[in-house]
């Protein structure tokens, strides 16, 4: 039996508001894992859940949306099966007190390859964000939701500790509006030109794990966003690349 708030959350954890579609579960002695991409390859990530409460199986998806939406009329604790043909599992079964659903999985091999990331750059800073902090970034990107734009840049606060300034808004528009919100952070090395990441992902990545109490994240002024989020049995990391690099 699995919890269908958990499980909905879990999905929610890799699909992303609708980034990714297509997954490969793999459940093995009562642990999921999850590895994933977005169609844009600006995001590359993975998802643990430990205690999941499904039997062993190794089972694709090629439309999460569709599955989110046949769970909206589920509550309370879900039995789940699967239903198979010669040895091929071909559909989900779903059911609570008052409701049996059946979602029809795909073919494993229609799931994208999820890159493996090797060679990671350079660490310039190190990020630890609290609830607050997260609420205060998807507040910042919300008062500036035109733009898809979030730019990183190392600064010190009044009293001289270092911080990270996240600015959102157009870069490219000197006039433009602009929140920036600056978090404490261990800078390992000083970067003043601003990186550019897509505005849209920082806050589709937040917004998913704001209930997990305190998450980190890895910034290389190279490009590169490193997440990792742990929240009771579950743990996500993910890899998001800036818009040049894309």
């Amino acid at each position: 039996m699995v919890n269908k708030i958990d499980l909905h959350n879990l999905i929610h954890k890799y699909y992303l508001n609708g980034l990714v579609e297509r997954v490969k579960w793999n459940i093995k002695k009562n642990t999921l894992n999850i590895d994933f991409v977005d169609e844009s390859a600006q995001v590359v990530g993975s998802l643990k859940a430990e205690e999941i409460g499904i039997k062993d199986v190794e089972i694709g998806f090629s439309d999460t949306t569709r599955l989110l939406k046949l769970l909206a009329i589920l509550n309370g604790e879900l039995d789940v099966d699967f239903i198979s043909n010669e040895d091929i599992v071909e559909k989900m079964t779903i059911d609570d007190s008052k409701f049996n659903i059946k979602y029809s999985l795909s073919f494993i091999g229609f799931v994208p390859l999820v890159p493996k990331v090797k060679n990671y750059p350079e660490i310039d800073a190190e990020i630890t964000l609290n609830r607050e902090d997260i609420d205060s970034l998807l507040k910042a990107k919300g008062a500036i939701s035109e733009s898809d734009e979030v730019s990183i840049v190392a600064d010190k606060n009044v009293d001289g500790d270092d911080i990270v300034n996240f600015i959102f808004g157009d870069p490219n528009t000197p006039h433009s509006n602009k929140v920036t919100f600056g978090v404490r952070a261990n800078v390992i090395n000083n970067f003043q030109n601003g990186i550019y990441f897509d505005s849209n992902i920082l806050k589709n990545i937040l917004s998913v794990n704001k209930n997990c109490g305190e998450g980190t994240i890895k910034f290389s002024s190279q490009g590169m966003l490193h997440y990792n989020f742990v929240e009771d049995n579950f743990s996500t990391t993910y890899y998001m690349t800036s818009k040049e690099n894309v």
